[in-house]
């Protein structure tokens, strides 16, 4: 998270973030009140339940981002979860199509956590039970 809000500065007012990143921690924890070290993605996904996809692509970046991502990944108490890389064969149709095969696993993986709709019979009553 602290390297996120120093991005952030960076992005934002250029040359003088680094007058300005020593102030964003205590500024952001002062208004929303939560310490920044207990925001950390692996603590919180300990608690989640919900379905986890992890996508991690050759153009992902940094191997410590990989990296990363495998420890989430691990760390999840999610009952459902999938860590899906560029290089899966399962939902490759088109070899030069990255974007289209993320698409389509997410989709996938989305399509089969979703509940199933129950149908329920209605009973109506006829006009000459009434």
């Amino acid at each position: 998270m602290e390297e996120y809000l120093q991005n952030m500065a960076e992005s934002r007012w250029g040359a003088l973030s680094v007058l300005v990143n020593p102030f964003t921690i205590p500024l952001y924890e002062y208004k929303t009140e939560v310490r920044i070290d207990s925001l950390t993605l692996s603590s919180l996904v300990k608690k989640s339940m919900v379905p986890l996809m992890i996508a991690v692509t050759a153009n992902s970046g940094l191997q410590n981002q990989v990296g990363d991502a495998v420890k989430v990944f691990q760390e999840s108490a999610a009952p459902v979860k999938k860590l899906w890389t560029d290089k899966a064969k399962g939902f490759i149709t088109n070899t030069n199509d990255e974007e289209k095969n993320y698409y389509r696993a997410v989709s996938a993986f989305i399509n089969s956590n979703i509940p199933k709709k129950e149908i329920t019979n209605r009973k109506r009553k006829s006009i000459v039970e009434l």
